[in-house]
């Protein structure tokens, strides 16, 4: 990651398999539980991701740059599509801004800022 995207906020990319909702999250940013480079893998339908507890990725309250509820990945049929459900901080996908939902292809980078 680029020390401009590493400046713009918290962040990690997504490794998707087409066959099967499954996502493997890697940190690219660290966070109270995770650090730079961990690994995490996600195989249900569709998350949400944010501080709020009930997220299934849940980021600590050390980072203001990702809301409580602030985005969410769905797979709808064979493509895999991330939300935008914040109204205060931006999502990204390599670096461009997600004005409703965005299709992800395999290595795309989220960033929360």
């Amino acid at each position: 990651m680029s020390r401009m995207t590493q400046a713009m906020g918290t962040g990690f990319k997504v490794l998707a398999g087409s066959d099967v909702p499954a996502y493997t999250l890697e940190y690219l940013t660290p966070t109270k539980n995770k650090k730079v480079g961990d690994y995490e893998t996600i195989v249900i339908n569709y998350i949400e991701i944010g501080r709020d507890k009930k997220c299934a990725i849940h980021f600590d309250e050390n980072t203001p740059t990702v809301s409580r509820k602030h985005s969410a990945i769905e797979k709808k049929k064979e493509e895999i599509v991330i939300k935008n459900l914040s109204q205060t901080n931006p999502t990204l996908v390599n670096g461009r801004p997600v004005n409703n939902q965005w299709f992800l292809n395999n290595g795309d980078e989220i960033q929360f800022s």
